[in-house]
């Protein structure tokens, strides 16, 4: 009988996956079908039953556990239920984890991630959380909003179709390299069914305000940094709309570059990488709107105020669950006490032939 034990190989599958930012895990594992689940379960068992000593016992407990991880991210997975983001069931996903990371110390595996200690995986995991969920809604469109999570949209759920277009987060930089300030939010007194305000603080003086307003046809969003301080401060401010491309090996990109030039691809092309990341400035870049061919007659979009936007950037990827980021910057500017940074866009879906 011959396991593979070999930690490392197979949890490259799983750990090297995008996660958004302010999730314990990964926020996308390999779609993995049930029944491939069970039957690796299934004979990870008798391989078990067949083992006739303890050392072939331990390299089996050891080549399992690949599958155990990935069930274990498979139901980290945060959901928005009853006004609440986080984890099916955190109480048992914890007792889990705790578990699964104190058997994977026994054969002395130490780290899961590249260049990161298990101590890493086990800090995230006692931090793992519910979090208040604000829901808006209108006759065509469900969003909700996590303010604990950066302010982030987690998902976009079209009415027509039932399917979740994605979501969108909005940060603030001292200039297009830098890390995203900490900044914290708090729902503003102006929120309704199809609006909501949000008043963001940094520790540098800047405030930011932020505005989701549901419209028949997407989201408006609105945000701008002030320097509330009394020193002047360099802010650059991005909003980035990822979207579920649906299959993307159909999937394709459309735009109108600023110098007039029509940009229409696949994502997906024969003999090319699986993934890619693309950034636009000057007349490179495109004016004013920004499209994803997601399915024949439906394209996902993102608008913007021409004027307002610096550069954009795209990032996509084909491996595991495909997904698309488009993103905008302001200009770098250097604000002033009281002088502020606008960054606006509409995030939606068009039916019919897709249009520029």
């Amino acid at each position: 009988m011959r396991t593979r034990s070999r930690w490392w190989t197979t949890g490259n599958r799983t750990t090297r996956l995008s996660s958004r930012p302010g999730l314990p895990f990964p926020s996308s594992v390999p779609d993995y079908s049930e029944d491939f689940i069970r039957n690796a379960k299934e004979i990870f068992a008798r391989a078990e039953a067949l083992a006739g000593d303890d050392a072939t016992r331990r390299r089996v407990l050891k080549a399992r556990l690949p599958v155990e991880y990935y069930e274990f991210l498979r139901d980290s997975a945060f959901e928005v239920r009853n006004g609440t983001y986080g984890p099916v069931d955190a109480g048992s996903l914890m007792m889990r984890g705790k578990d699964l990371f104190s058997r994977m110390r026994t054969f002395g595996i130490e780290s899961i991630h590249e260049g990161q200690t298990l101590d890493r995986d086990e800090k995230r995991l006692s931090e793992t959380k519910s979090l208040p969920a604000i829901a808006l809604e209108n006759a065509a469109w469900r969003v909700d909003v996590v303010p604990d999570l950066n302010a982030r949209v987690v998902r976009m759920i079209d009415k027509a179709t039932g399917r979740d277009a994605g979501g969108l987060l909005a940060t603030a930089h001292s200039n297009y390299y830098a890390r995203a300030w900490d900044v914290r939010w708090t729902p503003d007194f102006e929120i309704n069914a199809t609006r909501l305000a949000l008043i963001g603080r940094c520790d540098n003086g800047v405030r930011l305000q932020g505005t989701l307003e549901l419209t028949p046809s997407g989201l408006h969003t609105v945000t701008v940094a002030e320097n509330s301080g009394s020193s002047p401060v360099a802010v650059a401010l991005q909003v980035r709309a990822e979207w579920a491309p649906g299959d993307i090996d159909g999937a394709a990109m459309m735009f109108m570059r600023a110098s007039g030039e029509r940009v229409e691809r696949k994502f997906i092309v024969e003999g090319e990488p699986p993934t890619g990341k693309e950034t636009w400035t000057g007349r490179e870049r495109p004016a004013g709107q920004w499209q994803l061919l997601r399915v024949p007659g439906e394209a996902l979009f993102t608008r913007f105020v021409d004027a307002q936007v610096e550069r954009s950037y795209l990032n996509w990827t084909a491996k595991s669950r495909p997904g698309v980021t488009f993103g905008i910057w302001s200009p770098v500017r250097m604000l002033s006490p009281g002088q502020s940074v606008r960054l606006e866009a509409d995030y939606g879906i068009r039916q019919g032939e897709p249009r520029l």
